[in-house]
């Protein structure tokens, strides 16, 4: 256990509360001259124990009788000063040795070296005066054994995710952005490895991160994460060659830059998993710098739109959170814009879907409320929705269900009338897959749920909320209009919502707002 801090004391006099010196023979009868202090022949090292009436025995060795009994904290400070005195008698080349040859353990012998390091370290970060030596050493090791399979790298990164997860959350900032900096510096090589089919082991080494970002509550560490990950994946797509950090200081950056052709970018795949978690997280904060820091990552993907694919559903709902979080219009009306890309990448099939349903893990939110309810306030709503359309419908509802959540319930008129623009928009010209029972699914949970307030309105006109009153001269317009464009167009395969039609109109109609009944009958003048 390698220390860079003398925390032993110095040789004191004989009073029985001091520390004083006994000499033992460290080495046995060894005489390779590895301590650097006695120039070899029989090499003895001066440790340190407890001296007094009370206290008997020799820190590491036999005292001619009985067992050492210490008091916790003299053995604490016993240990981290014997600790100093064997890495001041050890030649460094040979320590350095032990970790480059671990590249020759088995498979099994790397992982229980690998795991003990692991739990050195772990100490190292505990004590009373944190190192970082084992947590270098790590990464050093990681990159002697990056050959070895993906099944022996499973097993390792077990503890050497804990690992990162821990020191990530220590209180020395400088040492948890040292852990990113190493983790960082690890995935980017992992991603130069295509990732086997099935086996989602990027997922597995990049779940520290998730964890990080979760329970450390740093915002400054935070931030630091967002940054490190966003030139993690960015570098990774570019094939641009960046180290980022210094592996020996923890704290700063280096880069380095080279252009070449994309070879790598594609090799993210089950990462995304976990990039997106981070990035829901991040959405979720009240800190406008970490949602703009997170939504430029969600921006990348949007750039490789096709690399996750399989995880295009969490890309949705990740788009969806951005796009209702209120501290920056800009960015909630560009997720929505983003909302409309990624209806044109399924309708234009660069995105595939299954053939089989989604799972319901996986689906949109369900929007199953009362009239009575304000739209300025959100009911908890399931992650799961009815499983009453096909796969035609599976990954277009997170989107549909987004944007139809966004115009009911966004206290915000600018965000409402973009996403109401969106969802006709795509409702119109991007599901032309939808079957009649899809169409049936579609207007009873996503399309007329919007209307609730105006029927609420109609029935109740004394109990509007300013909120609610709000929504209906802002926003009551537009998605009628739109509404009854959709009827138009899609005549046919809509009919059997003639009726609903008609009363929302007849509601629309009965509200004292101004503008509201001129337009709602000339629209509906041109739709007869």
């Amino acid at each position: 256990n390698n220390s860079n801090n003398n925390n032993g004391g110095t040789n004191g006099g004989t009073n029985s509360n001091t520390l004083t010196p006994t000499t033992i023979n460290a080495l046995g009868n060894s005489s390779s001259g590895n301590n650097k202090s006695s120039g070899g022949g029989s090499s003895k090292m001066t440790f340190l124990n407890r001296s007094s009436t009370d206290f008997t025995g020799v820190v590491g060795g036999n005292s001619g009788g009985g067992n050492s009994i210490i008091n916790k904290f003299d053995s604490k400070l016993i240990e981290e000063r014997n600790a100093f005195l064997i890495a001041e008698n050890i030649n460094q080349n040979l320590l350095d040795e032990i970790f480059l040859d671990s590249q020759n353990l088995s498979n099994e012998a790397v992982v229980y070296f690998v795991n003990a390091l692991c739990r050195v370290s772990k100490e190292e970060l505990d004590s009373t005066h944190p190192r970082r030596y084992c947590l270098k050493k790590v990464v050093e090791t990681s990159f002697f054994n990056m050959e070895r399979s993906r099944l022996v790298w499973r097993s390792i990164w077990e503890s050497q995710g804990q690992l990162f997860v821990h020191s990530a959350l220590h209180h020395q900032r400088a040492t948890a952005k040292y852990s990113i900096d190493s983790l960082c510096l690890l995935v980017t090589k992992f991603f130069e490895k295509e990732e086997l089919s099935n086996y989602q082991f990027q997922k597995h080494l990049t779940n520290p991160f998730e964890i990080i970002i979760t329970t450390n509550t740093d915002s400054e560490i935070r931030e630091y994460l967002l940054k490190s990950l966003y030139k993690t994946i960015h570098n990774t797509y570019t094939t641009t060659t960046t180290t980022t950090g210094n592996t020996t200081t923890g704290t700063s950056t280096s880069t380095s830059t080279t252009t070449g052709n994309n070879t790598t970018g594609g090799n993210i795949k089950s990462a995304w998993k976990s990039f997106l978690n981070v990035c829901k997280f991040a959405a979720t904060l009240n800190f406008r710098n970490l949602v703009s820091l997170a939504f430029d990552i969600v921006k990348i993907g949007n750039n490789y739109v096709g690399c996750i694919n399989d995880y295009f559903i969490d890309y949705c709902n990740c788009l969806v959170l951005f796009s209702k979080n209120e501290l920056d219009l800009g960015i909630s009306l560009e997720a929505i814009k983003l909302l409309r890309f990624c209806s044109l990448q399924l309708a234009n099939k660069v995105i595939l879907q299954p053939l089989s349903s989604v799972s319901k893990k996986n689906r949109g939110s369900s929007l199953n409320d009362s009239p009575q309810q304000s739209p300025a306030i959100e009911p908890e709503v399931s992650n799961e929705i009815d499983g009453n359309q096909d796969g035609s419908v599976g990954w277009f509802s997170p989107i549909l269900y987004g944007l139809s959540n966004l115009v009911i319930y966004d206290s915000r008129a600018e965000v409402r009338q973009e996403a109401v623009s969106s969802l006709f928009t795509i409702l119109i010209n991007d599901v032309n897959s939808f079957s009649n029972q899809s169409w049936q699914y579609t207007l009873s949970t996503i399309i007329l749920p919007i209307y609730d307030i105006i029927t609420f309105a109609s029935q109740k006109p004394n109990k509007l909320s300013l909120q609610q009153t709000q929504w209906i001269q802002q926003t009551s317009q537009k998605s009628i209009e739109l509404l009854i464009s959709l009827f138009s167009i899609h005549f046919d395969i809509l009919s059997f919502g003639l009726n609903e039609l008609f009363d929302i109109i007849v509601y629309s109609v009965s509200q004292d707002f101004d503008g509201l009944t001129n337009s709602v009958f000339t629209n509906f003048f041109e739709f007869i």
